[in-house]
């Protein structure tokens, strides 16, 4: 899987349709999706599951090592461990993207989709599809399905206001 190059500076745009295909579109074929949340972002998420509870925690350590190195976080970053199994989730998105067509939330960037790769790609990690799979698999992720999904957010109008429906409160990455 190809990871996309360091993103420099803020805001940083949205993901274009080079970079989808490129980048994002490998991550859906490999367990990783977008998700909706409360605060009407979108962020891209994953769960992995392991056997032993202390990979899991491995896998959490270098998930934070990384987000030092990256200079991201993600939005969460759960670990549930279980007698048989645990399970790390986490989802990412960009609360500093830019705003195109005025839209409430930013959203998902090449800055997420490097994160998620990068998770991906942790000794820890467990084992992924191959580049092969994803060649032999419809169109169901198409661009025009990510743009929709992405676009689907409401427009700010008097009553929204940027300040008010950034998350946390301040833009950050």
């Amino acid at each position: 899987m190809k990871i996309p190059p360091p993103c420099h500076g803020w805001p940083t745009s949205w993901i274009s349709k080079t970079d989808y295909y490129a980048y994002l579109r490998p991550l859906l074929y490999r367990g990783w999706y977008l998700a909706p949340t409360p605060t009407q972002s979108t962020v891209l998420a994953r769960s992995f599951t392991f056997h032993k509870p202390s990979v899991a925690t491995r896998f959490s350590t270098e998930i934070l090592n990384l987000t030092a190195l990256e200079k991201h976080h993600p939005q969460w970053l759960n670990i549930a461990c279980g007698a048989s199994s645990s399970r790390v989730s986490l989802g990412t998105t960009t609360h500093s993207a830019s705003n195109a067509d005025n839209r409430i939330v930013p959203g998902i960037t090449l800055r997420d989709v490097r994160f998620a790769a990068l998770v991906a790609s942790l000794p820890s990690a467990p084992a992924e599809h191959s580049d092969a799979l994803m060649d032999e698999l419809d169109e169901s992720k198409s661009w025009m399905w990510f743009q929709q999904v992405i676009h689907s957010w409401p427009i700010l109008d008097e009553t929204h206001s940027r300040e008010s429906t950034t998350l946390g409160g301040s833009p950050q990455c």
